[in-house]
C-alpha cells in the first residue's frame, strides 16, 4: 500500500519534458531536440541544450557553459530538413544587468547561408529546404529572390509571425497573422501567404498554429472565449476552406 501510494506521488510530480520541440527527418534516422539532458562524463549545466540521435546514437549538437551571469545562456527551437541537409536553432548567450533588455536570440543555420536580411530569432526553414522564412520575409533559395509578406485585407494592420516553428509549407506559403483592432478590442486572422484571400480563422487568441508541408492543410489552437484556458484545436482543408474541431478542452479543470 505505502509503495503504491509513493509511486503515485512520484508520477504525479511535474517532471522536465525531456525530448521538447522534437523534431525528425522524412525517414526518422535523425532526430533533433531540446532538452536539458546532461550526458556522462560531461561537465554541464542544467540549461536547455539541442542534441541529435542517429545510428552512432545521442550527441550534443550545443551546451551553453556555466558562467554566472543572471540570465543564463541557453538553446532552443531545433530546425530540420526532411532529408536532414539543413538543421538549426535557436542560441541564447545570456546576459547580466541592463545589456539583458537588448540581448537576443541568435540563429545558428548548417548547411544553409541566413542572408543577412533574414538575421531574425523568428526563422523556419520548409521541409524541403527550399524556402527560409524569418518573420515575414521569404527567402527562396533555389532563386535567390526575397519576398516581404502582406495582408490582401487593407483594414488590417502589418502582418505578424505567427507562433511556432512550422508556419511554412515546400511551395513557399507563410502562416501569417492579420491584426484587427477597434478601440481596445482586437483579433486576428490566420492567413496562408500562398492563398492570401482565404481567412483560416478570426479569433481573439491564436495560439500556434502549423502548414503541411504540400499546404493542403493547417491545424492551430485558438481560445474559444475570454478565458484563455478554454482552447480549441481545430483542422482546417485548403481546399475545401472547411475546418473540422479536432479538441475542445478546459486547460483550468483537471
Amino acid at each position: 500500500m505505502i509503495r503504491n501510494l509513493a509511486l503515485a506521488a512520484l508520477i504525479s510530480l511535474p517532471l522536465w519534458a525531456q525530448f521538447d520541440n522534437l523534431v525528425t527527418t522524412d525517414d526518422g534516422s535523425t532526430l533533433l531536440f531540446q532538452s536539458r539532458w546532461r550526458l556522462n562524463n560531461r561537465i554541464d549545466a542544467d540549461f536547455s541544450k539541442i542534441f541529435r540521435w542517429d545510428s552512432h546514437g545521442f550527441t550534443t549538437v550545443f551546451s551553453p557553459s556555466p558562467n554566472g551571469l543572471i540570465i543564463p545562456p541557453s538553446a532552443t527551437n531545433p530546425i530540420l530538413t526532411g532529408d536532414g541537409a539543413i538543421s538549426g536553432y535557436l542560441s541564447y548567450a545570456g546576459c547580466a544587468g541592463a545589456s539583458c533588455t537588448t540581448t537576443q536570440y541568435v540563429p545558428v543555420l548548417t548547411g544553409a547561408t541566413l542572408s543577412p536580411s533574414l538575421n531574425a530569432a523568428l526563422f523556419q526553414v520548409s521541409r524541403n529546404g527550399r524556402y527560409i522564412a524569418a518573420g515575414t520575409t521569404l527567402l527562396d533559395r533555389s532563386t535567390g529572390t526575397t519576398q516581404i509578406i502582406a495582408s490582401a485585407d487593407p483594414s488590417t494592420s502589418a502582418p505578424l509571425p505567427v507562433a511556432g516553428r512550422f508556419g511554412i509549407g515546400n511551395n513557399g506559403g507563410v502562416l501569417f497573422l492579420a491584426l484587427h483592432k477597434v478601440f481596445i478590442i482586437s483579433t486576428v486572422d490566420l492567413v496562408l501567404s500562398t492563398h492570401p484571400d482565404v481567412k483560416i480563422v478570426n479569433a481573439s487568441i491564436i495560439a500556434t498554429a502549423i502548414v503541411s508541408p504540400a499546404e493542403n492543410r493547417v491545424v492551430y489552437e485558438i481560445s474559444n472565449s475570454s478565458q484563455q484556458s478554454q482552447r480549441q484545436l481545430w483542422s482546417f482543408d485548403v481546399a475545401s476552406q472547411q475546418a473540422t474541431l479536432l479538441e475542445n478542452r478546459d486547460f483550468a479543470t483537471a
